[in-house]
């Protein structure tokens, strides 16, 4: 029987090299921070947005503008990757139906660089300055369509779908996505205090509590491979979807929860009947 010490030494060596290595790499990666976007930066922001959302020059919010917005109650951060811009998050003030409140334009991050909690680390900036603001709640709109999106929105970031918006930014971008695949959006609402919110910024996420007799709206497992379907199965979900919610949001519910069968590849916003105060 052939001696397999040298080989079994010679691969625990190696996993040893392979351990350092990895560290060494680590250890080497550029630092994460998140800052204030500063205006010698917010050109190098707005090329963020329009990589990561496929916006020209005049889509994108101009720099002048943040800047502006910043100086009057506004919130802009960014996620520097070394000194790369990596990601930025915009907040403008707004008024709705309950006051003012600020208004959530921009969640971006460029893909190379995903999966490392940024656009959490971000918004969990975003909602100290609102609080430090006066603010109690943040309000935003996201695709109704995009399980991506709302899986951050809802599951990560305990928000709450308040509101259908059909075609608000239909006119604008259609260009982008035949049959505006991308023209219906939904309004969530951020309730900053709320101590699932705050578990959830912390890293320590609670479960959510079930939702009493909840009502299920299926949406595209994969938003972006929608855009390749033939149009009428586009037009199919997009219709699909606002009747089901705009039925639901009229009788007092609201989307609380997405629940994913990866197995299936199917998504399901979970509305539950509104608290009653």
């Amino acid at each position: 029987m052939p001696d397999r010490s040298g080989i079994e030494s010679e691969r625990a060596l190696q996993r040893m090299s392979d351990s350092v290595a990895e560290a060494g790499a680590a250890a080497a990666a550029p630092a994460l921070t998140i800052a204030r976007a500063t205006p010698e930066r917010l050109a190098d922001c707005e090329a963020v947005v329009r990589e990561v959302f496929g916006f020209s020059d005049a889509e994108a919010a101009p720099a002048w503008l943040v800047h502006t917005s910043t100086l009057f109650g506004g919130v802009a951060r960014m996620a520097l990757v070394g000194d790369e811009v990596a990601g930025f998050a915009f907040a403008f003030p707004a008024v709705d139906e309950d006051g003012p409140t600020l208004f959530l334009s921009e969640v971006a991050v460029l893909p190379r660089h995903r999966g490392r909690g940024i656009a959490m680390r971000m918004l969990a900036e975003v909602r100290d300055e609102a609080l430090a603001l006066g603010h109690e709640r943040m309000i935003w709109t996201t695709n109704a369509l995009s399980s991506r999106n709302l899986h951050l929105y809802l599951v990560r970031c305990r928000t709450r779908l308040v509101r259908f918006c059909p075609g608000i930014y239909e006119a604008l971008f259609a260009h982008h996505a035949p049959d505006a695949v991308n023209g219906d959006e939904v309004l969530l609402e951020w309730r900053l205090r709320d101590p699932a919110v705050v578990a959830a910024l912390a890293g320590e996420p609670s479960p959510r509590p079930p939702a009493r007799a909840p009502e299920r709206v299926e949406i595209p497992y994969d938003a972006d491979a929608l855009h390749a379907a033939p149009p009428a199965e586009r037009r199919a979900w997009r219709e699909s979807v606002r009747a089901q919610a705009e039925q639901l949001l009229a009788a007092g519910w609201q989307g609380v929860d997405l629940a994913v069968d990866h197995a299936q590849q199917r998504s399901f916003v979970v509305f539950e009947e509104a608290e009653r105060p």
